[in-house]
């Protein structure tokens, strides 16, 4: 799908939510109400986030603790109607046996009040290495930094950005743009509508794809790319290092000249194969084109 009608059917399902324009050169009050929770660690103990409208940051605690800091955001012109309807940001924060569980949601009690403010939350999280990390974010972005531990996001219309990330990484996205620089741990990506782009890949990796982009650069291991109806971009420094599969249905492969011998065609599909490393790259696609860039 074109970026511009993807961000079209963001806009229209963003206006479900609790969000209102506001008038342009209109000075926005902002009134946050914050929450900040310390826990000790332990070993196996897993960390449950589901956020709605929610801005999470997520980098390494100095220590065996984990910090939590939610801020809950409501703006409007009116100060006080700000204040009012910030009531309606709601949280939950529990810790259970193995488990510890937080959510925001907007809860709106009163059936004839109609909610004027731009209402969000801001997740601020510091975590030890190891941690078992669950994330399901709705109409949000999620930055993670430095991390250590077994990750598994899920997101829907927003963004996911990652930087030098240690031990298993899954993302699960829908009409979520994913960016990430460092992955050291396995990866795995299974998304629709959205924008990939990896850099220093240097674990095994497998990338899943409908109705999008992938680029990678800076690979150091192993990259599986199943994709359909998306456009896929190789950019690669010593080809010598690399053994290479393409595959793409109703398109081209876009390779250098000194390259174009190794590309075939049979029955509607083309073909691209490069054998000489130990790091392997495997794509394929349909109706969209495959392109290899080297140095």
């Amino acid at each position: 799908m074109p970026p511009t009608i993807k961000k079209i059917l963001f806009l229209i399902l963003l206006a479900g939510t609790l969000h209102v324009t506001l008038p342009a050169q209109t000075k926005v009050q902002v009134v946050t109400r914050s929450v900040v929770k310390l826990f000790e660690y332990k070993s196996g103990v897993s960390l449950e986030i589901k956020g709605e409208k929610a801005t999470i940051l997520i980098k390494p605690s100095v220590d065996n603790t984990i910090k939590v800091k939610l801020s809950l955001i409501s703006k409007n012109p009116s100060k006080a109607v700000a204040e009012e309807d910030l009531q309606y940001c709601v949280y939950k924060i529990d810790e259970r046996s193995g488990r510890i569980e937080i959510s925001n949601s907007f809860a709106n009690s009163n059936a004839y009040k109609e909610i004027t403010s731009n209402l969000s939350t801001k997740y601020e999280l510091e975590v030890p290495a190891g941690i078992i990390l669950n994330i399901n974010n709705i109409y949000g972005n999620a930055e993670l930094s430095n991390l250590t531990g077994n990750i598994s996001i899920a997101s829907s219309f927003g963004q996911v950005s990652f930087t030098n990330i240690s031990g298993a990484i899954t993302i699960i996205s829908n009409y979520s743009d994913i960016e990430g620089n460092g992955l050291n741990g396995q990866g795995n990506i299974n998304a629709q509508q959205a924008e990939i782009s990896l850099l220093n890949i240097n674990n095994t990796c497998t990338i899943r794809n409908k109705f999008g982009t992938i680029a990678i650069e800076g690979v150091n291991a192993p990259v599986n790319i199943a994709a359909e109806m998306t456009r896929i971009n190789v950019s690669l420094g010593d080809l010598k290092r690399y053994s290479l599969n393409f595959e793409t249905q109703n398109d081209k492969i876009l390779v250098s000249e000194a390259l174009r011998k190794l590309v075939s065609q049979k029955s509607g599909k083309t073909y691209f194969a490069y054998t000489n490393g130990t790091i392997s790259i495997k794509a394929k696609t349909t109706y969209n084109t495959i392109t290899l860039k080297t140095n």
